[in-house]
């Protein structure tokens, strides 16, 4: 997908009275956005980016980062896309191994930017703080029109740096092909209704969401609303006064929507759809969230980085029946398979690891060549996520492989567990890791939030778990937490939680 060539073919096509990006309440048109995007394009190549040349971008949401990202692609280079949080020493990391050529930041926000000693050597750098874009005039028209490069489908597009458990972090590279899977997802999930939508942006930019809401702007003309900084707040009267039709977000910002005061009092009728991002999103929080926002379908889908994001959904008309369940595939050209250890694909209703294979997936990891050996084999991408596929397609998430809990020979699945916990109306969310045991090698522990107010007592829990989980399944040790530790992109911590004080343990009697 040529994003950049799509985004001057959909610029010409809408007038100036239809906003692209909405910041702070700020309108940008589809023609304007076009001519920062040829501007931007142009200083790049003055800084001597050339096709194939990566280019980091370490912005927060924002106008600029749309057109660094849009310029970028045109001049025919890389996007390597670092989120502002990033620590000197992990951007030093990021830089060793991708070698961008230049740096795209804003200097006053950029942690650990500032300082001789601190800037990055080798690497051309090009500030672009805040609003730099905002409020300029005219003063961009009339520049030489730049050219989109010519690129063939599989040469690299971006590079996304996630972290696992362990570990330094692995560079996913995803080829130019792979820009059309996002938008190609939605045009399955919205059908006719998709050159109407008018996203929210609620999670950072700087990683995957950016660029594929990015896509669809360029593709179908969509416009973006941003509100930065973010406030759950601010976010929901950029809903009411701009009519955003939905949303991804992760659930500690979905939780602090619920309890924005007033929210009773604002008109979010527009709302058509809410998307909690996460691989085993909490029933009780997706249930809340159609309480308060009934205009609006709150579906769950399954994609990765590896995978340029979802490419499975619960399409609007199974919502209700299918609640919990990542979705089926809505894709083309790509294939899911659930197989066994040796790799052949499992019966329905029988528990393996998700592979993927076609036009969605990565190139590989940057420079990590025993990596992709593990992780691919005959063309197919082994996810390590543990899933069933039931008799009409629909995949229910289990976990991941590593996190599976072997205790004295039985194997227990994590999500099988945690859903039990959720279904008890006092608790919100919760999760559960493996521990080490001197009796069975590994033992079950939970780590649960309550929802606001709420108690339990062991007697209690314990009698309630009997009546859904085996007795081997249940932990017999829980701890109440204020709230789970989170990573940037919104997943439970677990890394963490071996490390979470357990003065509020309930010990559970499963004798």
């Amino acid at each position: 997908m040529n994003v950049s060539g799509e985004l001057r073919i959909t610029a010409r096509k809408l007038d100036q009275t239809k906003p692209a990006v909405i910041v702070n309440d700020e309108p940008v048109s589809f023609p304007r956005l076009e001519s920062l995007v040829n501007f931007m394009a142009g200083a790049l190549v003055g800084l001597g980016v050339r096709p194939g040349d990566t280019v980091a971008l370490e912005l927060y949401n924002s106008l600029e980062y749309i057109v660094a990202y849009f310029a970028i692609l045109r001049v025919g280079g890389v996007v390597l896309c670092i989120d502002p949080r990033i620590k000197y020493e992990e951007r030093a990391f990021l830089f060793e191994d991708a070698r961008p050529k230049v740096w795209v930041f804003d200097p006053e926000r950029a942690q650990g930017s500032s300082g001789h000693s601190q800037k990055p050597r080798g690497i051309r750098t090009l500030p672009l703080g805040f609003g730099s874009f905002l409020f300029s005039g005219s003063e961009f028209q009339g520049q030489p029109t730049i050219e989109d490069v010519p690129v063939e489908p599989d040469e690299p597009a971006l590079i996304f740096y996630t972290s696992g458990s362990t570990g330094k972090p692995k560079g996913v590279v995803l080829p130019r092909k792979a820009l059309s899977v996002f938008p190609e997802f939605c045009e399955s999930l919205f059908k006719e209704a998709i050159s109407g939508q008018v996203l929210g942006v609620s999670i950072p930019m700087s990683h995957l969401g950016g660029p594929i809401y990015c896509n669809m702007l360029a593709r179908y003309g969509v416009s973006l609303v941003i509100v930065e900084p973010f406030r759950p707040d601010r976010f929901l009267k950029a809903i009411e006064r701009h009519r955003v039709t939905g949303f991804h977000s992760v659930p500690p910002v979905l939780a602090s929507l619920l309890q924005v005061p007033g929210r009773e009092g604002l008109d979010l009728s527009s709302l058509f759809w809410i998307a909690p991002m996460g691989m085993a999103v909490p029933k009780p929080l997706m249930l809340d969230l159609k309480r308060a926002f009934p205009s609006a379908h709150v579906v769950q889908g399954y994609g990765l980085t590896e995978t340029a994001g979802p490419i499975i959904a619960v399409p609007f008309e199974d919502e209700s029946r299918k609640l919990g369940s990542m979705g089926k595939l809505l894709v083309s050209g790509c294939q899911i398979r659930v197989v066994n250890e040796a790799g052949s694909e499992m019966p329905n209703m029988e528990t393996g690891e998700i592979a993927i294979a076609g036009k969605c997936l990565m190139k590989g990891y940057l420079n990590r060549p025993e990596l992709d050996a593990k992780a691919f084999k005959d063309g197919w991408f082994f996810t390590g996520d543990l899933a069933y596929k039931d008799h009409e397609g629909f995949f229910c998430f289990m976990g991941r492989k590593d996190d599976v809990i072997n205790v004295g020979g039985e194997k227990i699945y994590p999500a099988e567990v945690e859903a039990a916990f959720l279904a008890h109306p006092k608790i919100f969310e919760a999760c559960v890791i493996g521990v080490e045991s001197p009796k069975r090698g590994k033992a079950i522990k939970a780590f649960v939030q309550m929802f606001p107010g709420e108690r339990i007592e062991p007697k209690e829990l314990t009698s309630f778990l009997g009546l859904k989980l085996s007795r081997y399944k249940i932990p017999q040790e829980v701890v109440v937490v204020d709230m789970l530790p989170r990573t940037s992109s919104g997943k439970v911590a677990k890394a963490e939680l071996k490390h979470t004080d357990a003065k509020n343990t309930i010990f559970l009697s499963t004798s």
